[in-house]
Formats: C-alpha cells, sequence, structure tokens
C-alpha cells in the first residue's frame, strides 16, 4: 500500500472481517510494534508471541520478538527467543545470523557453538557462506572468513559471491599482494 497508516487501517478492518486470518493479524500487530508508541508495544509482542503459535508464522513472529528485545536490551527474553530459533530448521540465513548476533551480544558461551554449528551447515551452499562471511567480516573477523572459506569445498569456494566475499574479506585486512594474487587466480563465471 505503501502508507503504513493506510496499511495499517487496511489489515484492522481485515482484522475485523475475518479475525482467524493469522497473517493480517500478525501484519498488524508487526505495523503496531514498529510505530514505536510505547504504550502499543506490550499490546503488539503479546500479539506476536500468540502468533508465533500458528507453525506458518513462528519463524517471523519469533525473529521479530528478537529483534525488539534486542534493540529494547533486554537480556533474558533475547537468549530465550534466541534458544527458541535456534533450534528451528527453516530459518533463513539472516535469521540464522540474527541468532548470532543475539548469542554475540548477551550469551557469548553459546556463540562459538552455535557459530561452528553454521560453519558446518552452509558448507555447500554459496548464498549461505555470503550472508555468514559477510556479518564476521562487518564484526571485523576478515581473518576467520579467510580460514572458513580456504576450508570448504572447492565447488563453494568457486562460486563468484563466495570469492568476492573472500576478496573482500582481504581488502579489509589490507593485504594488498595477498588480494591482487587470488584475483589473478580467480576464475570468474
Amino acid at each position: 500500500l505503501g502508507n503504513p497508516t493506510r496499511a495499517k487501517y487496511y489489515l484492522m478492518s481485515l482484522v475485523s472481517l475475518r479475525p482467524n486470518d493469522n497473517t493480517a493479524r500478525f501484519e498488524l500487530a508487526q505495523l503496531r510494534l514498529i510505530e514505536g508508541y510505547s504504550e502499543n508495544r506490550p499490546a503488539a509482542r503479546d500479539e506476536i508471541r500468540n502468533l508465533a503459535s500458528d507453525p506458518a508464522l513462528r519463524e517471523r513472529a519469533l525473529s521479530l520478538l528478537l529483534a525488539d528485545a534486542m534493540e529494547e536490551k533486554k537480556a533474558n527474553e533475547t537468549i530465550e527467543l534466541a534458544d527458541q530459533l535456534s533450534t528451528l530448521t527453516n530459518l533463513a540465513p539472516t535469521q540464522q545470523v540474527l541468532v548470532l548476533e543475539a548469542y554475540r551480544r548477551q550469551a557469548p558461551g553459546k556463540l562459538n557453538a552455535y557459530l561452528a554449528h553454521l560453519q558446518q551447515n552452509y558448507a555447500d551452499q554459496p548464498d549461505k557462506v555470503i550472508v555468514l562471511a559477510g556479518y564476521l567480516s562487518n564484526l571485523g573477523q576478515t581473518e576467520d572468513v579467510c580460514r572458513w572459506i580456504d576450508g570448504l569445498p572447492e565447488k563453494t569456494k568457486a562460486a563468484d559471491g563466495v570469492q568476492m566475499s573472500y576478496a573482500y574479506a582481504l581488502l579489509l585486512q589490507k593485504k594488498w599482494d595477498d588480494l591482487e594474487t587470488y584475483l589473478r587466480d580467480c576464475k570468474w563465471k
């Protein structure tokens, strides 16, 4: 719709006409949470938490609640939601990185195990390698990125996006000679 106010009123009408439409209820609660009015936030959070019981909305609802808990600096809730999300199998890479960030901020003891889990699961999925490598590079862990990519299967390392992630990590480390050598040897598709 392009206009948040119009979208909100449209969703309110839709929810009043179809109260069992969980997707519309979720979208409305999400808008209310994002609006930022402190009096709306607890009710919006409760609605989203209730909707997390719907399997079709579980990942989105828990991810939204986790992002909100992190923003509000609620440590216990952040860890609880990250733990719930980490057990789900169909998470998008961005949601898994959100869990990783939650652990980095609030539960450092869980960080390395979850990171190792993601690195192992992503080994043959170049699109996911790119997301995780970008996250780690932004944290300044570029040497870890290079070591991890060096250990990936050749097919994964040969993907253009993975090669760019590796080159970016070398660039951030200011390893100019290594970068030049690496780029010269790359076979771009």
